[in-house]
C-alpha cells in the first residue's frame, strides 16, 4: 500500500470506544497484562482509570494492595492482510502489582 493511501486510511480513522481485557498474569512474577483492540479504520478510546482498576483488582485477588503502570503501552500487529497489511493492532499494558 502506498504511503499516501495510508495517509488517507487513517484520516478516515473513526472513535471507537474500546474495553481493555487481561491477556496474562503471574502472581509469583506480581505482573499482570491487559490488552485493547484496534482495527484498521479505527481510533480507539480507552479509559485509562478502567486499566487500572482492572490491573488493581487482579493484584488484589492474589493478595497485594496496588498496581502501577509498567512503562508505556506496546503496540503489535494482532491481524494482517495480504492487501493492507497490518488490520488489526494490540495494545498492551504491563502492571506491576505493588503493597
Amino acid at each position: 500500500m502506498s504511503l499516501v493511501a495510508a495517509a488517507t486510511l487513517a484520516g478516515c480513522a473513526n472513535p471507537v470506544n474500546k474495553d481493555w481485557f487481561i491477556t496474562d498474569g503471574s502472581k509469583s512474577d506480581a505482573v499482570i497484562t491487559i490488552a485493547y483492540d484496534e482495527g484498521l479504520l479505527q481510533q480507539a478510546v480507552v479509559d485509562e482509570q478502567a486499566a487500572l482498576d482492572m490491573a488493581k483488582n487482579g493484584c488484589k485477588a492474589w493478595g497485594f494492595k496496588n498496581a502501577q503502570a509498567l512503562g508505556m503501552p506496546l503496540d503489535k500487529c494482532a491481524r494482517r492482510d495480504k492487501l493492507f497489511g497490518c488490520i488489526s493492532t494490540r495494545y498492551t499494558q504491563i502492571f506491576q502489582c505493588t503493597n
